[in-house]
């Protein structure tokens, strides 16, 4: 009896876990499920009167705010069908529900947040498409980067997937249960996100401009990159209108960064949240062994990837410069 418990919280608790990051059979997740939240500016999907709530603990910089909810309502339980889940998946929703779906008229609920000013981040988690998969000529490629930083407590909602995982119409909701995170996001309207190529000889010992480019690569391809209130109840940034098309085969660095004085990368590391497998527990850091090789620059107080466009095909190419 305790195994089964533990099986269906640990399978509550994982598919908390994979909202952060594509798969890798969909790079070109479309965002129109992804609806901004509080004073989150720019990209990030269109905004509609229904919105995701919050269900992950958040840090927020001192230019991001988000408005209190007076209280919880959970009104609508899901009724639906599953559609995308398997028998086991099913079987352990129907013994842990009933669920509440995001976006409905009626269930507004909302996780621990506090602001801090300026935050210090343990840890960088690329979306898992940039460090597997190249990304293709011509398609859109998703760019999302998590910011997490350790905290003592604060509660978060379970949440689940309803419907439709890794898809369009993917629907995700909560039970009500709670729990304490040793983690939190970390919110702010200052980062951006800049694209370069790399010239057909790639120079040594490239040298960060504080305007915001590396110099003696190629000119800055600025995406709109902004905070996004995603299907599972997170803050992430995430890049509008499908993520970034590249039209050049070639290699590329993809840097995200932010003023010191809103976000501190200086000791973080790359690591997935996936990693941590209960809220107190901190896995040895990793970095995935695909296409791409994410990097803290804490000197610049910055994170880059290089990646290879390609013309097909999705894993391999050059492991970054």
């Amino acid at each position: 009896m305790k195994r089964n418990i533990f099986t269906i919280l640990f399978f509550a608790f994982s598919i908390l876990l994979v909202d952060c990051s594509e798969h890798a059979v969909e790079p070109s997740k479309d965002l129109s499920i992804i609806h901004k939240y509080g004073s989150g500016g720019g990209g990030g999907g269109h905004t509609e009167t229904l919105v995701n709530n919050l269900s992950f603990p958040a840090l927020l910089a001192s230019d991001y705010s988000l408005t209190k909810l007076p209280n919880n309502s959970f009104v609508k339980i899901y009724d639906g069908d599953y559609p995308g889940l398997t028998a086991s998946e099913i079987a352990a929703l129907a013994s842990t529900g009933p669920w509440y779906p995001q976006k409905t008229d009626g269930n507004y609920w909302q996780a621990d947040y506090a602001s801090l000013g300026s935050n210090v981040v343990s840890f960088v988690d690329w979306g898992d498409n940039i460090e597997s998969m190249n990304p293709v000529l011509n398609r859109p490629f998703r760019l999302e980067v998590v910011l997490f930083a350790a905290v003592s407590s604060m509660t978060a909602y379970n949440m689940a997937l309803l419907e439709y995982p890794s898809s369009l119409n993917e629907l995700q909701g909560t039970n009500t249960t709670t729990f304490l995170s040793n983690w939190a996001t970390v919110a702010t309207n200052s980062a951006k996100l800049v694209i370069q190529k790399f010239p057909s000889e790639a120079p040594v010992g490239l040298i960060w401009n504080v305007n915001g480019y590396w110099e003696g690569l190629g000119t800055p391809n600025n995406i709109s990159f902004a905070m996004e209130l995603n299907i599972a109840g997170k803050l992430i940034y995430g890049a509008s209108e499908g993520g970034w098309k590249p039209s050049e085969l070639g290699d590329y660095r993809i840097t995200f960064y932010t003023p010191r004085n809103m976000v501190d990368l200086s000791n973080a590391i790359i690591d997935n949240y996936a990693n941590y497998i209960t809220p107190s527990t901190i896995a040895v850091s990793s970095v995935s062994e695909g296409a791409g090789f994410p990097i803290v620059d804490a000197n610049n107080n910055l994170t880059y990837v290089d990646v290879k466009v390609v013309t097909s095909g999705g894993g391999g190419g050059k492991k970054g410069k």
